[in-house]
Parts: C-alpha cells; structure tokens; sequence
C-alpha cells in the first residue's frame, strides 16, 4: 500500500486513466464508449480507443483508429501490450475499452481474487470499471462472473434504460435488489442510469459523430429532422447524468 502511495505522489502528471466498459452483448457497451471517445475529444483529450471483442467487432466499426484485439493465438496478450504501452504515441492518454466477455481475456485483467486498481496501479493507471445492465437478472450473473467481486470506488453500474427488455418504471428493481449489486453498492460502486437514444439502430450504426449530426443543418426530410432532435436530447442527458464522474472518466 505504501509504494501506491508513493507513485501517485511522484508521478501524479504522469498517471494514467484505464477505463473498461463491461457487460453481455446489447447491453450498450459499444454505444456509450463510442460516446465517450467522442465528449473526450470534443473537450481536446485524446483518449486511446480500444476494442476488446475478438469475435465481433464493435468500437472499431465506428473509430477506424480504435485498437482492436486480434483472433491470433494469445492475441489478448500482445494486444494489453499495445494498449497499455506507454510510449510516445500513447503516453499519457486515457484508455476507452470495448470490452469483450471472453472469459480469458477478461481474467486477464482481472484475475479472480484480484483487485484490478491495485494491479494496475503501480503501473501508472487509474481505473474506472463501467458495467451495463439491461433489465434482465441475467446481466447480474455475468456481473458476479466477470466484476462483482472486484468492485471499487471507481465502479459505475450503469442501467441502460434504451436496452431491450421491460419498459415499465419498475423493470430495473430486480437488479438492484439482487445481493451482487447491493454489495457492490455498499463497497463504494455508483449507479447511473444511461438514457435511452430513441433513433433506430440502422440509423445510429450510420452516424459517424454525435454531436457532428445533431448540429447538422436543417431542411431534411422529417425521419432525419426527428432523429437530429433525438440525438441532441440524448447528448443533453448523457451529460447531465455523467456530470458527476468527470474524474473517473477522464472528463476533467
């Protein structure tokens, strides 16, 4: 504990922030780090975009410039090399990971038993781990798999109120009823509840930047008229609900 304290104090400037967004498929990973990247470099930081699934691919089909793990035999282990190096290209820049549920890869980071901010920790990272539900129980099974039991200060679990499943105001009661969640709550974890964007999928799959479509300019047949005004008001409440974890998400 000692030597943790000693590398934040001398190497404060230096430190970096290693962000994991974590869940099952549909969840909203890929959809909140694409939105991520983007406030990052809205507000000038140059974060190091990653993408973590071996199998289908998901930040990269929307950042040519996203870092994404091969199939290759242990790919996991080059790619952390990659990722985490802290060279003159990617020194100093936060990291955005789209992670995959490959149980190898994720034991990687986090080996059963380990606290992942204090393994990364003398390394120069601080970590933040972003975990998505929908409103299905079985999101928390793969929560106590794959996080529950390295849960941190650091921890957003986050209720994706746009993901597929119950719409009524209750749906999420179970998930934060269930004892994984509400001990990850007593250990310092934040629940956070990401909006739902009301555009078709189609369409989002085809927007190349948030904020460059919503600011597009006007005189479009009404779907793209209607879907600018979605976005806009997604991006609005995606601030106002993330607000309070500038730090953790390297938002300054």
């Amino acid at each position: 504990m000692n030597t943790n304290v000693v590398v934040n104090l001398d190497h404060e400037a230096a430190r970096r922030r290693l962000i994991l967004a974590l869940g099952r498929g549909k969840a909203g990973k890929t959809l909140w780090s694409r939105w991520l990247v983007e406030t990052m470099r809205a507000r000038g930081v140059s974060p190091v975009a990653a993408d973590a699934d071996w199998s289908t691919p998901g930040l990269s089909r929307h950042d040519e410039n996203a870092v994404r793990l091969g199939n290759e035999s242990r790919a996991h282990t080059n790619w952390w090399k990659t990722v985490l190096a802290n060279g003159d290209e990617l020194g100093g820049r936060p990291v955005v990971v789209d992670f995959s549920l490959d149980a190898s890869l994720v034991r990687n980071v986090d080996p059963e038993g380990t606290n992942f901010a204090e393994r990364y920790a003398p390394r120069g990272f601080d970590v933040t781990k972003v975990f998505f539900f929908a409103p299905d129980i079985g999101d928390v099974a793969t929560f106590t798999n794959v996080g529950g039991g390295v849960t941190a200060a650091s921890t957003l679990l986050v209720l994706n109120e746009g993901a597929i499943g119950s719409r009524k105001s209750d749906r999420f009661d179970a998930v934060l009823a269930h004892p994984a969640v509400r001990e990850a709550i007593g250990k310092g974890a934040s629940v956070v509840r990401m909006p739902e964007l009301r555009v078709d999928q189609e369409r989002v799959s085809e927007i190349v930047d948030f904020t460059s479509f919503a600011e597009g300019e006007g005189g479009e047949a009404k779907p793209v008229s209607f879907d600018r005004h979605a976005v806009r008001t997604w991006l609005g409440r995606m601030e106002e609900a993330f607000a309070p974890f500038g730090a953790e998400l390297a938002l300054g």
